[in-house]
């Protein structure tokens, strides 16, 4: 997980300094949903290993929104990127 979400801040950045301000405004804003969604399933893992149960129901609610708020940014920023690469017909 800590490959991949390296990976993907990196490739965020790099966008965000480089890209046109539009993708550059989406890719950061999935970035943090993405950041937040990660602090979420670390704070779950951490409950459930010292509750020793998966079953939180708090922090299944907050992984939960934190899924959802990231699927219309997602989809924000394919849109914003397809367009900037004339890729969106």
């Amino acid at each position: 997980m800590h490959d991949a979400w390296t990976q993907f801040s990196a490739a965020s950045a790099a966008v965000t300094m480089a890209g046109p301000h539009t993708v550059a405004a989406a890719a950061e804003d999935l970035r943090e949903a993405l950041r937040h969604w990660e602090l979420a399933t670390g704070i779950w893992i951490q409950a459930a290993i010292q509750q020793g149960t998966g079953s939180l129901a708090e922090h299944d609610r907050h992984f939960m929104a934190g899924f959802e708020a990231k699927k219309p940014l997602e989809v924000a920023f394919q849109v914003a990127a397809r367009r900037a690469l004339g890729t969106d017909t």
